[in-house]
């Protein structure tokens, strides 16, 4: 089965993202559910929007361009756009 999986940028994730090492923080029930398809059978896409976090929509993810990021510790990649 095919799994589109989308979850907007956490500031739990921005690190991970950032040294490209899967240490999420924060927010378990959704880096749980990411870690459970990503250990599945399934052909998964992860899709992260990074609209930014906070009242203020601010983000540590300075990137302006879609990015397919690989972690270490997560098989399937991560676009962020």
């Amino acid at each position: 089965m095919r799994i589109l999986y989308i979850s907007r940028v956490f500031s739990g994730f921005e690190t991970s993202l950032s040294k490209c090492l899967w240490q999420p923080t924060g927010v378990p029930t959704i880096y749980k559910v990411m870690e459970a398809f990503d250990h599945s059978d399934h052909e998964i896409y992860f899709l992260m929007p990074c609209k930014g976090i906070g009242s203020d929509y601010r983000t540590q993810w300075n990137i302006s361009d879609d990015r397919t990021v690989s972690m270490k510790g997560l098989r399937h990649p991560v676009q962020v756009l």
